[in-house]
């Protein structure tokens, strides 16, 4: 990988992204809409001759392929939050995939579990790669229900969970998240097939919120929410409801044929993970 672009360069991805491929000595694009963020990377990357910012909107193929020159791999994450909208989804999707074919550059999609059941922004072909994660975590992942709780407990505030506290699943941390996409679009075999990013191991909320409830001293004070509530949630916010069921495991997947990468090294272990989250969470 000579030169990439990072689409979206501000979300957490994007910037752990960034992060990894200036360290490993690759000519880096971030491309973002906000021109705030884009000036904080570039007084943070000041020094690093081979980063550029370009500012554009991402469902723009025109505003895309200005960034584009050059690059060997397009990286780009979907669904990793719950605002992520099908729409708007779809309209990157088909401006990436324009570039990409103007250029000759390879795609890499990064999927999270918050992608709808029924999405049809499927990648083919022997330059693309879809990389389909857990949920993130870490200080700047915002818009997830792991962040939600981590939040709260780090403003010392009770956490409505409109789920199972006891259900175990699977989380990864961004930077670990990262390393293991840039090993995978490094990789010429990877492409033309759909990876599974495990993190190795399963974790409840009630044992993530304990960690993070050590990290600040203070015990968490967890309250489900069930009955009247859920179902008015339910009635009046039709998303709501589909990535509640999606988050809980109660929809039928998609049938899975992703191969799993389990990487090259181990994953930062959630006591340590969690801690420096909410570290940063306070930081900030």
């Amino acid at each position: 990988m000579r030169k990439a672009l990072v689409v979206r360069a501000g979300s957490a991805i994007g910037r752990a992204l960034i992060e990894k491929l200036v360290a490993q000595g690759t000519e880096t694009v971030a491309f973002s809409g906000s021109d705030r963020k884009l000036g904080r990377m570039k007084e943070t990357y000041a020094q690093v001759p081979g980063f550029h910012t370009v500012s554009g909107k991402a469902r723009n193929a025109d505003d895309l392929a200005l960034a584009a020159e050059g690059v060997d791999v397009i990286f780009y994450g979907v669904y990793l939050t719950y605002d992520d909208k099908p729409e708007a989804v779809n309209r990157i999707t088909r401006a990436v995939v324009d570039v990409a074919a103007r250029t000759g550059a390879k795609v890499v999609r990064i999927e999270g579990n918050y992608c709808p059941i029924e999405d049809s922004s499927h990648m083919d072909g022997p330059n693309m790669l879809r990389i389909q994660s857990p949920e993130l975590y870490g200080a700047f992942a915002k818009n997830t229900f792991v962040h939600y709780t981590l939040k709260k407990i780090a403003q010392a505030k009770p956490v409505n969970l409109p789920g199972r506290p006891s259900a175990q699943r699977e989380y990864l941390y961004i930077p670990d998240a990262a390393s293991r996409i840039i090993d995978l679009a490094s990789r010429d075999s990877a492409f033309g097939g759909s990876w599974k990013l495990n993190s190795g191991a399963t974790i409840s909320v009630e044992r993530l919120a304990a960690i993070a409830g050590e990290a600040v001293g203070i015990q968490p004070h967890l309250k489900p929410i069930g009955g009247w509530k859920l179902r008015l949630l339910y009635r009046f916010d039709r998303r709501a409801s589909q990535l509640l069921n999606r988050y809980e495991g109660i929809d039928q997947q998609i049938p899975d044929n992703s191969l799993a990468y389990d990487g090259y090294a181990p994953v930062t272990p959630y006591e340590i993970g969690i801690a420096e989250t909410i570290r940063g969470m306070l930081a900030k």
